[in-house]
């Protein structure tokens, strides 16, 4: 049976890249770093619930898609931040 933090990061990684983001690109607009957005994404990390919730606001997904595993088909792409 798989860890919350492995769905959590295995969602999180699916979501991400259905979004067309790298890790850089959601560790910059979380204030995170790559590292640990792949760590997360890995479930050999975890993050608190503020980020839970700002990944979940990024990824336009909700708090509940993210944690458990319930995550639809978005072909919408977020807009990047202009640099």
């Amino acid at each position: 049976m798989l860890s919350v933090a492995q769905i959590f990061g295995s969602t999180l990684q699916r979501v991400r890249r259905q979004q067309g983001l790298t890790q850089k690109q959601l560790g910059k607009m979380t204030n995170t770093s790559h590292t640990f957005i792949g760590e997360m994404e890995r479930g050999m990390k975890a993050p608190n619930l503020n980020l839970v919730v700002a990944l979940a606001r990024m990824l336009r997904v909700s708090v509940e898609e993210l944690v458990a595993g319930l995550t639809p088909a978005r072909d919408e792409k977020i807009a990047l931040p202009s640099t």
